[in-house]
């Protein structure tokens, strides 16, 4: 049997539910950094610094007791242990989940020219978007895999629920604020009963008076209380900038909500169906009518299909398998050349 450990922490702004730490399926073999001194401190502190680089120190001495280590956030964690397993013969594997040009574009400070550096020694990636299996591909022939990102589904469809007006924004990362406007705007002249609940959302981007009628702001929410607000809109948008895979999404098909997304690389791979694309106003009015329109029975039949995509895609105990799987391959593989990157 393959001894495969995981490294990395859970994110303070995630949801209970959410985020990339659920594809740990046991603490035994997990390098967590939020159990470790400055675990949980707030991003870019002096705590978290810390924090990042002792997940990196405890990756190097636990990971030789094992044949791959997973480091699944690796553009906060990593520094010298790839280099450093690569000596003991130990695979690694990465999960990458920020832009190309993150990894890609030249102009960085010290830490992050080390972390490209430490690219070469790595074993395999694990990219979260079909998209960018392509431009990864091109770099590290042979060593890319698409695993989707997880999220935990519902058994089966939720029963539907009495229709509301409502539609749900979630979210501030990576989210287009001009585009956001334009929709809610659209809406207050094309559809007034129409609300929008934000929930996360940066309020003072949005550049217009918070007395807007249609839009109620939302302050941080606990688990319970987000998941039924999700659960009570009938439709929720993501006006985004990037997603190689977002965590609002899957929270949002896993509440049985439908999620709809303007066109961005790599969001097909998460919705659906690709009547839940809308790039204005106007194409996510045309989403907010179908569905305003559908019976109970259409409205069930949808609920289940959802509910069958999640279990299909996206579950994490699919994802669990999948990298267990690749681990498996790599140790059975005699290849035992480094990655060397091609910039």
């Amino acid at each position: 049997m393959v001894r495969l450990l995981y490294s990395g922490f859970r994110w303070s702004h995630h949801d209970e539910l959410s985020g990339y730490h659920h594809v740990v399926p046991s603490q035994r073999d997990y390098v967590d950094g939020n159990k470790l001194p400055g675990g949980g401190s707030p991003f870019r502190s002096l705590a978290n610094r810390l924090n990042l680089f002792l997940i990196d120190i405890a990756t190097c001495i636990r990971g030789l007791r094992h044949d791959v280590v997973f480091m699944f956030y690796p553009e906060q964690t990593v520094y010298f242990s790839p280099l450093f397993l690569k000596w003991f013969k130990v695979k690694v594997v990465y999960a990458v989940h920020l832009k190309d040009d993150y990894w890609f574009q030249p102009g960085s400070s010290m830490s992050l020219r080390i972390k490209k550096w430490q690219m070469r020694f790595v074993d395999h990636f694990i990219v979260l978007s079909r998209d960018q299996l392509i431009s990864w591909e091109s770099r590290f022939p042979g060593k890319v895999s698409f695993i989707p990102h997880g999220a935990w589904c519902p058994q089966d469809g939720e029963s539907p629920a009495q229709f509301r007006p409502w539609i749900g924004i979630v979210g501030d990362n990576y989210r287009d604020y001009d585009l956001m406007r334009e929709v809610i705007l659209h809406f207050d002249r094309a559809c007034p009963e129409v609300v929008f609940h934000l929930i996360g959302v940066d309020k003072t981007k949005l550049q217009f008076p918070l007395d807007q009628r249609n839009v109620i702001v939302h302050g941080r929410l606990n688990t319970e209380a987000y998941r039924r607000k999700l659960s009570e809109c009938s439709l929720i948008y993501l006006p985004l900038t990037f997603a190689t895979a977002n965590n609002a999404l899957l929270e949002g098909l896993s509440s049985g909500t439908p999620v709809a997304c303007n066109e961005v690389g790599g969001i097909r791979d998460y919705l659906f169906s690709d009547e839940y694309i809308a790039n204005d106003g106007e194409e996510l009015e045309a989403v907010y009518r179908r569905r305003a329109a559908m019976t109970e029975a259409e409205w069930s039949l949808e609920q289940k299909r959802m509910a069958e995509f999640c279990e299909m895609t996206v579950n994490w105990h699919s994802v669990h398998r999948r990298i267990e799987a690749l681990a498996a391959s790599l140790v059975e593989s005699s290849n035992e050349d480094p990655v060397v990157a091609r910039y």
